[in-house]
């Protein structure tokens, strides 16, 4: 995901440039991890460079690194992968810290080159979102502006073979406003986007991504939006209740109009914008706004049911009370890049939760009857995320659970159609 952040002026004396304009041989400065304290542009004649552009801030920049790295090491003095800071306040110390946190929770040292303090450059590349890569071919030219979900070997090699046809390229509306409604006045677009009118439209670039409400004096709802959003999330805003629960408790009898669990190619092709403006409303009232605009456009309700479906049952065994929290600090690091993976003092629901939300248990609910009050410690395997449901039984019996596979009447969501 994108990550929205202010709108960086540019300087009248530079011009920004485009896909396939010439790079001035600009100098980064401040650099680290090699062998120079500068790079010049035409230093990497002859590479494919990307310029990696991000702030410490942005979690999906620096959870974009490691991929970067190992493409960096695939292709090795073919590509130059840069990572450039233009914020005057990720200085050094800063940075340094941040690099040397993640190593130590995901044992990943940095080895890319990165400059900082590049607030020079920034007017030639200016974007309102992060990540930002500028793709730069071996004669300086840019092939491609990208988000990081456009990084992959395959297109890089296709970089190199001069061939970025199939390159989604990502443009940034450097007006666009969140504060007023979409393509009014050209914001966010010309109207030419319209598909439904409370507002409902297709994905549009440049515009990110985010929800929000607005109200007027007396507290009441005036309008609400989300935008680049899957229409599973535009049901959960018409049916919060119905739809607060792991996405294995929630049934799609509705074809292909909703994507229950969003894939990274749905992005672009089933993403949706909606704004709504409303008489003053209560949240209820919304509520039925957005619920009749999913039947008109998707055709497609939600309601709540008794299903039988096979679960993961949990009970307790003799062994549980090994678990049981002995006053530890409250913490949890469930992250899949951290190498030790933990929950330390917390609600067992938050384990629960947890099992609810892995690859393993994505067909088969995880039930918690265990009657256990008391809050729990609990080492994860490292490798949690790549568990099959038997080995996930077997750590959860280790850890003094009884885990069964059984049938079982449960309250699951269906999303039908009308």
């Amino acid at each position: 995901m994108v990550l929205l952040w202010p709108l960086m002026s540019t300087s009248q004396s530079v011009k920004p440039l485009r896909i396939g304009d010439t790079v001035p041989d600009i100098t980064l400065t401040n650099v680290y991890n090699y062998p120079a304290s500068a790079i010049k542009l035409s230093d990497l004649k002859g590479k494919l460079v990307i310029l990696d552009f991000w702030s410490t801030w942005c979690g999906s920049c620096i959870a974009a690194f490691p991929e970067m790295e190992k493409l960096q090491k695939e292709f090795a003095n073919q590509l130059q992968v840069v990572l450039v800071n233009v914020f005057p306040h990720d200085n050094a110390k800063k940075v340094q810290e941040l690099f040397e946190k993640q190593k130590e929770r995901t044992g990943n040292d940095l080895s890319l080159p990165y400059s900082l303090l590049q607030t020079a450059i920034a007017p030639y590349f200016p974007f309102k979102f992060i990540p930002h890569y500028i793709w730069i071919d071996k004669n300086r030219k840019i092939l491609a502006i990208t988000s990081q979900d456009e990084a992959t070997s395959e297109n890089i090699q296709h970089a190199l073979n001069g061939n970025v046809d199939g390159i989604h390229n990502k443009i940034d509306l450097l007006n666009f406003s969140r504060d007023k409604p979409l393509l009014v006045n050209g914001n966010g677009g010309d109207g030419g986007h319209f598909l439904y009118r409370s507002l409902l439209t297709k994905y549009i670039e440049g515009i990110g991504n985010g929800s929000g409400v607005e109200k007027n004096k007396d507290n009441k709802i005036t309008r609400f939006f989300m935008l680049n959003t899957p229409p599973i999330a535009l049901l959960a805003a018409a049916y919060p209740d119905e739809l607060n629960c792991p996405a294995n408790e929630i049934i799609n009898e509705a074809g292909n109009n909703i994507k229950v669990i969003p894939t990274s190619d749905s992005l672009y092709t089933n993403s949706f914008c909606y704004d709504l403006i409303i008489p003053p409303s209560t949240v209820k009232e919304m509520q039925d706004y957005i619920k009749e605009d999913m039947k008109r456009y998707f055709g497609v309700e939600v309601a709540t049911e008794e299903r039988k479906m096979k679960c993961l049952v949990l009970s307790k065994s003799d062994a549980i009370n090994k678990i049981i929290a002995t006053g530890s600090k409250a913490d949890m690091d469930v992250s899949e890049t951290s190498i030790k993976k933990f929950i330390r003092n917390q609600p067992l629901t938050v384990l629960i939760h947890l099992l609810n939300n892995l690859p393993a248990t994505r067909s088969i609910p995880v039930i918690n009857e265990t009657n256990i009050a008391a809050n729990i410690d609990l080492e994860l395997p490292p490798n949690l995320y790549e568990l099959t449901i038997d080995s996930l039984e077997s750590f959860l019996k280790k850890a003094g659970f009884v885990a069964v596979e059984t049938e079982r009447e449960i309250k699951v969501s269906v999303i039908k159609n009308k």
